[in-house]
C-alpha cells in the first residue's frame, strides 16, 4: 500500500504538478502534522484532471493504514448506508480543503469522524409539481415547506446547479421545470456507524421517508396534483456529520412522466387539514388500498390518452368499492380454458385452478399492492411463480386454439356444455 502511494507520488512530482516528499516508514498511525502536510498537497491539483485522480488514490492508500479503519462499519445515509473505507474518507478530507478549511481541518474530521454517534437534521423530500405559499404542518412533526425555506445544503446546491445546467442549452439537454416545496420531518439518526449486518429498512432515517413517501402520496387528494420526488436526503445541522452521511444524490422517478404543459398546482393548509392523521388511523388492509389507488391516480394524471386514464382510473374505483372474494369472471374464465385445452378430468381439474389461483393472485396484487409466494393447487403448495409459468402456457394454448378453431368462439356454450 505504502508503494502505491509512494509511485503515485513520484508520478505526480515527476510532472512537475506537485512537489511530493517520499513517505515516512509505515506506521499504523500517522503523525497529524505529515499526514496534514500531505493531505495539504495532494489537494493541489484539479480534481477533474489526471493528477487529481492519482492524488486522490495515493491518499487512499495512506489511510489504509490508519487506526480509523482498523475495522469494518458501515454509515447510515438517504439511500441506505455506505462503508467507512479510506476512499470514501480520502474524498471527504480533499474536499474539507478544496473548500478553504484547510488540511488541519481535514485531519482532525479524520480523528473525529469514528467518534461520532449522532446526527440531528431532518429528512427531506424535494417536490416537483407542488407550491405552497408558506410552511404547512400535515402533522406534529411533518411540514410541507415552500422551496424558499429548504434547509441550506450541499446537496441543495447540487440541485440547483444541475436545474442551471439543464436549461442552460434547452436544444441539447430540454427543459426541466425547477423544484417547488419539499416535505420535511425532522429527526435524529443515532447511531450514526452500523453494523455491516444490521437491517436498515426499519430504522431512521430510512423510516422518515417512509412518512415522507405516504404524505407525498396523499397530495394526489388535492385535484389535478401530480406530487413527483426531484430528490430526497437526510439534511444534518452539523457539517462534520454531514460529511459522513451525504453519500451520492438518491432519487424516486415514477412510471410516466407528467406532460411538461402541467403547471405545479397549489396547497393550502386547508386542503390537507387532517388528512395524514388520518390516513395513519387505517386498518393496514385499507392503508395498502388507498396506497394503491393513490399511485394508479397520479398514474392517471401523467397520461396523454384518455383512454389510458379511463383504464388506470377503473382500476382505482375496483380497488375501493369491490372487495377481493369477488370471482364470477375468475370462474368463468377458467372453466372455459380447461374446456378448451384440456381433455382429461384431472387436466382439466388441474388448469382450472392454476388459472383461478391467477386471478386471486391479480385480486390480492389489487388489494394490497402485494402477493402470497405460494398457493394451493389441487391440494399442493405451488409457487406463484410457477403458477404464472403454467398460466403463460394456458394462454399461447388458447391463441393456438383459436387459430385452429378460425377465432375466438362468440357463443361459449357450446364447449362449457361438451
Amino acid at each position: 500500500m505504502r508503494r502505491a502511494a509512494a509511485n503515485a507520488a513520484a508520478w505526480l512530482s515527476s510532472r512537475g504538478k506537485i512537489p511530493i516528499t517520499p513517505f515516512a516508514p509505515y506506521s499504523t498511525h500517522m503523525d497529524d502534522a505529515a499526514l496534514s502536510t500531505l493531505v495539504a498537497e495532494y489537494a493541489k491539483p484539479d480534481p477533474r484532471t489526471r493528477e487529481g485522480v492519482v492524488a486522490a488514490i495515493a491518499l487512499e492508500n495512506v489511510l489504509k493504514d490508519e487506526a480509523e479503519f482498523s475495522k469494518p462499519r458501515m454509515i447510515v445515509s438517504s439511500s441506505g448506508a455506505h462503508g467507512w473505507r479510506p476512499q470514501f474518507a480520502a474524498q471527504k478530507m480533499l474536499s474539507i480543503v478544496r473548500s478553504g478549511r484547510g488540511s488541519d481541518a481535514a485531519v482532525a474530521w479524520l480523528r473525529l469522524a469514528p467518534s461520532i454517534t449522532r446526527g440531528s437534521g431532518g429528512a427531506v423530500k424535494l417536490l416537483y409539481g407542488v407550491e405552497c405559499a408558506q410552511a404547512i404542518p400535515l402533522t406534529n412533526e411533518i411540514r410541507l415547506l415552500p422551496f424558499s425555506e429548504v434547509p441550506p445544503s450541499s446537496t441543495l446546491d447540487w440541485i440547483v446547479s444541475e436545474h442551471a445546467r439543464a436549461n442552460e442549452s434547452p436544444v441539447v439537454h430540454g427543459f426541466t421545470v425547477a423544484p417547488s416545496a419539499a416535505l420535511f420531518r425532522p429527526g435524529v439518526v443515532e447511531p450514526i456507524f452500523r453494523d455491516t449486518s444490521e437491517d436498515l429498512q426499519n430504522q431512521p432515517p430510512a423510516t422518515f421517508f417512509s412518512d415522507l413517501d405516504d404524505a407525498a402520496r396523499l397530495l394526489a387528494l388535492i385535484p389535478k396534483m401530480i406530487p413527483r420526488e426531484a430528490a430526497h436526503w437526510f439534511h444534518y445541522d452539523d457539517p462534520d456529520v454531514a460529511l459522513l452521511g451525504d453519500f451520492g444524490l438518491t432519487r424516486q422517478g415514477i412510471e410516466l412522466q407528467p406532460t411538461m404543459v402541467t403547471a405545479p398546482v397549489e396547497v393550502t393548509a386547508e386542503s390537507m387539514a387532517g388528512v395524514v392523521s388520518a390516513y395513519r388511523k387505517l386498518a393496514k388492509s385499507d392503508m395498502e388500498r388507498v396506497n394503491l389507488a393513490l399511485d394508479r391516480i397520479v398514474r392517471s394524471r401523467c397520461q396523454f390518452v384518455t383512454g389510458n386514464r379511463a383504464i388506470d382510473l377503473a382500476i382505482v374505483l375496483e380497488v375501493l368499492f369491490m372487495n377481493a372474494d369477488r370471482d364470477e369472471h375468475s370462474y368463468k374464465i377458467s372453466l372455459r380454458a380447461a374446456r378448451l385445452l384440456r381433455d382429461d378430468v384431472l387436466a382439466r381439474q388441474r388448469t382450472f385452478q392454476e388459472v383461478r389461483r391467477l386471478y386471486e393472485m391479480r385480486s390480492t396484487v389489487v388489494h394490497t399492492g402485494s402477493a402470497k409466494n405460494e398457493y394451493n393447487v389441487d391440494g399442493t403448495k405451488v409457487s406463484a411463480h410457477e403458477i404464472v409459468e403454467a398460466v403463460d402456457i394456458v394462454c399461447t394454448e388458447a391463441i393456438r386454439a383459436f387459430l385452429r378453431l378460425g377465432g375466438i368462439p362468440s357463443d361459449w356454450r357450446a364447449i362449457e356444455l361438451a
